[in-house]
């Protein structure tokens, strides 16, 4: 089974100047085998934020509708980019980072199909 991964981003001097005492934006990678997941890739596509607070995920969910910080998931903002939408949804393997603002409560999704199913 995949998990969420967070990945290094190193940021330029002018990027921690800009942000002050915000925390950085962070970047997190899945990889998603549609085979063997395919309920928790279908429920990623049709909830993204709710899967993402879930588990392992960018949000660590500590109940059933709220995040590490008990903030519910409704509050947070959402923005999902499919780079390769030609293919159907049901691909054999699925990527997916999310740019997390937590300052913000916004995330940035891309959705990438790797192979059709």
């Amino acid at each position: 089974m995949s998990h969420w991964h967070e990945l290094f981003v190193p940021y330029d001097k002018e990027v921690i100047e800009l942000l002050g005492d915000r925390p950085k934006p962070e970047l997190w990678l899945r990889q998603f085998d549609t085979g063997s997941e395919s309920t928790k890739w279908r429920n990623f596509i049709y909830n993204p934020i709710r899967e993402l607070a879930k588990d392992d995920g960018p949000l660590k969910e500590r109940g059933s509708e709220t995040t590490a910080e008990g903030e519910s998931v409704s509050e947070w903002r959402v923005a999902t980019l499919i780079v390769n939408h030609h293919k159907p949804l049901n691909p054999r393997i699925g990527l997916a980072s999310a740019l997390v603002d937590r300052d913000k409560r916004e995330v940035g999704i891309t959705i990438y199909k790797l192979e059709e199913a």
